[in-house]
């Protein structure tokens, strides 16, 4: 039988049950849809194989996009056998610094997300807080934890990450395998190339360096601890890429094995570059530990 505090964690990742890559190849596209309506079409399948000056060519893009401000959305569409309600996200990231505010909408109500380069926060909307204390709508996620094992921390750490721009980016840059030709799209009315590439999140992990490596690879090892070492195969991610070296878009498929919710589809578009970003962490007052929700140790970091 699972506690209340069990229960709430389950809710918190069917909110935003966005996690890890796999590939899906289907009809060609020639663009990618950014309208306010929760459709996500067809994945568009590679149009040449992988080359060396792609792979050379989505690593310095990524790399380039990791030192810069943007606007972010976000949609989530499930499975067609999931019949589970779309999301949509918006926020605003300081990539560099590694910290942005995001608020996600689902037919429930609004979360809101802070992250922030040691820790994320995220506020759940009044019908989803069964279980927090009287003013304290916040759940901490504190990246220098070890979290034990457990299917609700791995699903929360899941959608969590799926959230951030930075760590997809940072997957990219220091951990794309092969990158392959999808041609030519339009994002937003903007021209990009598109790319699909294979990700191995273990040499991203080993290799990343810069200003915001320390979070990417503390949540990168969370997320491996619950899911049992992580996982073998490579990811994959299409990714669209401006005449400015910017990644404009990026998309990924849930691995149903991996979660609950059953998968389905995100597609996060990044847009107004240079945007002023403000983030406004809660009170430690108004917030909930994950560690007296799903248990932790600490690494000692």
């Amino acid at each position: 039988m699972r506690t209340p505090q069990k229960l709430l964690l389950t809710a918190l990742v069917w909110i935003s049950p966005l996690a890890l890559l796999a590939a899906c190849g289907s009809a060609p596209s020639t663009s990618v849809r950014t309208s306010s309506t929760p459709h996500i079409g067809p994945a568009p399948p590679a149009v040449g194989p992988a080359t060396a000056h792609d792979l050379s060519a989505v690593r310095q893009a990524a790399a380039h996009t990791l030192m810069l401000h943007a606007a972010v959305s976000i949609k989530f569409v499930s499975r067609p056998t999931v019949p589970y309600p779309p999301v949509t996200a918006t926020g605003a990231f300081d990539l560099q610094g590694a910290s942005g505010q995001e608020l996600v909408h689902d037919s429930v109500g609004t979360e809101t997300l802070v992250f922030l380069p040691t820790r994320i926060f995220d506020r759940r909307p009044p019908a989803k807080r069964a279980g927090l204390p009287r003013g304290r709508p916040w759940i901490k996620v504190d990246l220098n934890e070890r979290l034990k094992t457990s299917p609700f921390a791995a699903e929360l750490l899941l959608s969590l990450e799926q959230h951030d721009p930075g760590f997809l980016l940072a997957e990219v840059a220091w951990g794309a395998r092969d990158a392959a030709p999808l041609g030519p799209s339009t994002v937003n009315g903007i021209r990009a190339d598109g790319y699909l590439v294979h990700v191995d999140a273990a040499r991203a992990a080993a290799a990343a360096s810069g200003p915001g490596a320390r979070a990417f690879v503390r949540l990168a090892a969370l997320v491996r601890q619950e899911l049992g070492g992580g996982l073998a195969a490579p990811k994959v991610i299409r990714l669209w890429v401006d005449r400015s070296d910017r990644v404009v878009s990026l998309r990924t498929s849930t691995l149903a094995v991996a979660v609950q919710s059953g998968g389905g589809t995100t597609l996060m578009t990044l847009t107004s570059f240079g945007t002023p970003v403000r983030v406004s962490p809660p009170a430690l007052s108004q917030t909930v530990d994950l560690a007296t929700i799903g248990g932790t140790e600490n690494d000692g970091d």
